[in-house]
């Protein structure tokens, strides 16, 4: 049972008198605190926020304390703290390059052996590339390495990896022209993983000379079965079962018991929405309740529950979740503040250590989705992701469902429309209209990216040269270069209509002396920006290029159309010849929340670079 207050805004949730969450919000409306109760266990979980801003500064419940840092201009989180009883359980800090990409993270506190950080790299379309990991406090010592903890990726164009190094090991990828892998080859072993597909480009078995796994897929695309191919004694299939949402309501697991399947565990799943609530143990009655405050985007839901779970309630006992910047679950502690789990992960979410009394029960680990250990896939609610593969195990929905999948997996005749409406315009015009590696991850930058649910996006490529203004959706070089969306287009309009997400960003050739940036706004607010010189100083004159990260429009598309504006060029008479080009990303963001302050750059509303 849902409650509202008086404005419409969530006011708490209950399941029975065993289970309710409060919300409060303080004056100006921002989210306060929630109060919990669940079995007899009870707690508070308080929110605090950087003087006049709305950048979460930490929260605390009970003796946990978890503190936030920033930097000063961009916003981007620079470490993140968590205590019990006043000592550090881990620290993360984290330093980044011009265009705000990460660029290392150094952990301490008692969850770790030791101090260590890790150093990553990236290439020219932000793939990851490196990870190095090194013993130390000291970033600019690496005289001791971590050779376990070396990560090399090299992709190809469209994100296949080629080839991915992980410690003292190295594996070659085999792709076809649906970019999907075949083979999985680790020299010196010539037994390569060999990997299947059905026609809807779901995974259907992966098997090496030895032993093999079968995935079995539903009409919808959705995974209902997990078993090895050749079973023996002790070994487990899965099967899973979902309601009309899309949402896994059901696990069945067998076990492979003289010749035959034997069922051995049988568990129910409750949900607030997408957020996991209750896992029912449906053999004993037994139940697992969770408690979730502000993921990521500082709101309920608005990243997928990423970073927002915050108590594990078992039995007698509770687990509070304390996390990186990236939401990934670091450690556990229990009620009275004693760590009972750590977790640490390499950047695509193999886990490489576990330690605690409490790390194998526990389900919720990178990204804070669900980790099925006899599967090995996360859950993350529209598909299901292999860490080792380094990608989902099916492409992505939309392949079938138009071209915007929505938030209740149903798809209107406007949504279907809206697609061959876009393409008809983008063709008339000569802007193409073009898709990512609907296999991959977070764009290949796990360390930058979060994937909120596993979905996926288009994103409009076109150059200046390419580009003849028209009525609805024209280049108008006024201040910059502007584009519009008049209520003349309709047809484009009512597609637009269909986004809440808008992202506009631009290659720019260099600004002259005075004007050291360029900027992005709408017709309603102005957003944080980030640009690069190609010199050390980026007020250099023309010869420089700057490039846009930064910002990202979320705007309700009016009567009257909108704008977006890339403006600070050079001169009124030499605009055109600055722009270089640019991409525009359009995406369907669902739910309450318009607005993430907490994500500055967004390539959709599943896929959000974490600042």
């Amino acid at each position: 049972k849902r409650r509202y207050d008086h404005l419409g805004r969530p006011a708490g949730i209950s399941l029975d008198d065993e289970y309710a969450v409060d919300y409060r919000y303080d004056q100006t409306g921002r989210f306060a605190a929630l109060n919990w109760t669940s079995n007899s266990h009870r707690g508070t979980t308080t929110y605090d926020y950087l003087a006049g801003s709305d950048l979460l500064a930490g929260y605390r419940s009970g003796a946990i304390a978890v503190t936030y840092a920033y930097e000063a201009q961009r916003d981007l989180k620079t470490a993140v703290s968590s205590t019990s009883h006043d000592q550090e359980i881990s620290r993360y800090e984290y330093r980044y390059d011009r265009l705000g990409r990460r660029i290392n993270v150094a952990t301490t506190g008692s969850a770790f052996p030791v101090p260590a950080f890790t150093l990553y790299g990236y290439n020219d379309r932000n793939e990851l590339t490196t990870a190095a990991r090194y013993a130390g406090d000291d970033l600019t010592d690496q005289s001791a390495p971590l050779p376990e903890r070396e990560r090399f990726y090299d992709y190809d164009p469209i994100g296949n990896r080629r080839k991915a190094v992980a410690g003292r090991s190295t594996y070659d990828y085999r792709t076809n022209p649906l970019n999907q892998y075949e083979t999985i080859t680790a020299p010196p072993d010539p037994s390569p993983l060999e990997l299947f597909y059905d026609q809807d480009g779901n995974l259907t078995e992966m098997k090496t000379a030895a032993a093999g796994t079968r995935y079995v897929f539903n009409g919808e695309n959705r995974l209902i079965i997990v078993e090895p191919t050749r079973p023996h004694p002790g070994d487990s299939k899965l099967r899973f079962s979902y309601d009309y949402r899309g949402r896994r309501v059901l696990k069945t697991v067998s076990t492979y018991t003289d010749n035959t399947w034997q069922q051995t565990a049988r568990t129910g799943f409750i949900y607030d929405d997408w957020n996991l609530i209750a896992e029912l143990n449906l053999d004993d009655d037994t139940a697992v309740q969770y408690v979730w405050g502000l993921d990521l985007s500082n709101t309920l839901q608005g990243a997928g529950g990423i970073g927002g779970l915050l108590v594990r309630v078992a039995d007698e006992d509770q687990q509070h979740y304390l996390y990186d910047a990236n939401g990934n679950v670091g450690q556990l502690v229990d009620g009275k503040g004693k760590l009972v789990a750590a977790y640490e992960y390499d950047a695509y979410g193999n886990t490489v250590q576990v330690t605690g009394s409490k790390a194998a029960e526990n389900p919720f680990r990178f990204s804070t989705k669900y980790y099925d250990a006899l599967s090995g896939l996360y859950y993350y609610g529209y598909r299901y992701y292999d860490p080792e593969l380094g990608r989902w195990v099916n492409r992505d929905p939309i392949e079938e469902n138009g071209f915007i999948y929505k938030y209740k997996g149903v798809i209107s005749e406007l949504n279907k429309s809206a697609r061959k409406t876009l393409e008809t315009i983008f063709d008339k015009n000569k802007i193409t209209l073009s898709g990512k590696n609907s296999f991959a991850i977070s764009e290949n930058d796990p360390i930058n990216n979060i994937d909120v649910f596993g979905l996926y996006n288009y994103v409009v490529h076109y150059s200046v040269e390419t580009i003849t203004p028209f009525a609805g959706f024209g280049a108008l070089f006024v201040d910059g270069m502007v584009i519009s969306m008049e209520e003349s287009e309709e047809s484009l309009l009512s597609s637009l209509r269909l986004f809440d997400a808008i992202e506009f960003s631009g290659v720019l050739k260099g600004c002259s002396a005075g004007v050291p940036y360029s900027h992005i706004v709408n017709n309603i607010e102005i957003f944080t920006d980030n640009f690069i010189g190609g010199g050390s100083d980026v007020t250099r004159v023309a010869g420089d290029s700057f490039i846009y990260t930064g910002g990202i429009a979320f705007h309700k598309w009016g009567k009257s159309g909108g704008a977006i504006t890339l403006g600070g060029l050079k001169g009124t008479n030499d605009r055109v010849s600055n722009i270089e080009g640019f991409d525009l990303s359009v995406g369907y963001f669902w739910g309450e929340v318009e607005v993430i302050s907490s994500i500055k750059h967004y390539d959709d509303p599943y896929l959000g670079k974490i600042y």
